[in-house]
């Protein structure tokens, strides 16, 4: 009798993991089809296209927050540390170079540049973001 308790809890629990897994792999999916809106959206908003206050710009806060509820996150900002898992360096700038600020104490290599941000959904990456980095002098 113990022996099929165990097993039932056994496959309540892997059956479990299964459901999680599947969901993350249906949103993963869903942000995949979405990672040319979402980019639009950033570019809109880093050139000033998609100003405060504008229809568009609600619509866009709304999605975007619609995402981060099921776990998905942008990755790559300017000044944050490079990490090879999440970021993929298309550029080693030196420290020195016209345009580089690096934050002040930075020790480590940090990104200087993002030229198309990535996106996580629950630590699994959908899209690393590619950006271009420097190391402190």
């Amino acid at each position: 009798m113990r022996r099929m308790q165990a097993e039932f809890v056994n496959f309540r629990n892997r059956t479990q993991r299964e459901r999680e897994g599947d969901r993350d792999r249906a949103v993963a999916s869903v942000v995949e089809a979405l990672l040319p809106v979402m980019d639009d959206i950033h570019w809109a908003r880093e050139h000033g296209d998609l100003a405060e206050g504008t229809p568009f710009a609600a619509i866009a806060d709304k999605l975007e927050q619609t995402l981060e509820r099921f776990g998905v996150k942008r990755v790559g900002e300017v000044g944050e540390v490079f990490d090879p898992t999440v970021h993929e360096a298309l550029m080693h700038m030196p420290a020195d170079s016209p345009g580089v600020e690096l934050p002040e104490g930075t020790t480590e290599m940090t990104i200087v540049q993002v030229m198309q941000p990535g996106f996580v959904v629950n630590d699994k990456v959908v899209r690393a973001a590619r950006v271009a980095v420097a190391d402190p002098a």
